[in-house]
């Protein structure tokens, strides 16, 4: 459990997560599917809460932005899954941001009691069958950054053999 985070009346919250995916392990997650973040958080107006995550390789998603229904709702969100698909094929690992704000005229007051990261994925590359049609999609830019590792990780096993270490 952390410790509550008070969400700045003007500003934004920002909170980072620095994780391995639980490489080495037998659920190791090197391929996303989508994320999810679980928050419990109390504000005077919930409908001037935005929430916003980047993940790693510097993807954004807006997981919750300000919605004229719940203007008058002053009650939060108490262990709320947000979820992401928009990191869909990308890399687990490194360092992910969260960030809570208000928007609108009113000042709000709000405290970020706890949340969680929750990473779902696979092992095997998600997107490897499917044709580029686009060359600066983020279908195209995660295949590139996957043969590019290949490459080198051949490399560095070709070096290593004609060098005989092992």
């Amino acid at each position: 459990m952390q410790d509550p985070e008070k969400i700045p009346t003007t500003g934004k919250l920002v909170l980072t997560f620095t994780t391995d995916a639980c490489e080495g392990k037998e659920n190791f997650v090197p391929y996303l599917e989508h994320v999810q973040v679980v928050v419990t958080v109390n504000v005077t107006r919930r409908g001037d809460l935005d929430i916003n995550m980047t993940s790693p390789t510097g993807t954004k998603s807006i997981l919750l932005s300000h919605c004229t229904r719940d203007y008058y709702a002053k009650v939060g969100f108490d262990k709320w899954p947000f979820m992401t698909t928009h990191t869909w094929g990308e890399d687990a690992q490194g360092t992910w941001t969260l960030e809570l704000g208000f928007v609108g005229c009113a000042p709000q007051k709000g405290v970020l009691k706890e949340w969680m990261l929750m990473l779902y994925g696979t092992q095997s590359a998600p997107y490897i069958d499917q044709v580029v049609w686009d060359h600066q999609s983020k279908l195209a830019m995660s295949k590139k950054e996957e043969l590019e590792e290949e490459l080198g990780e051949a490399m560095q096993g070709s070096l290593k053999s004609i060098l005989g270490k092992d």
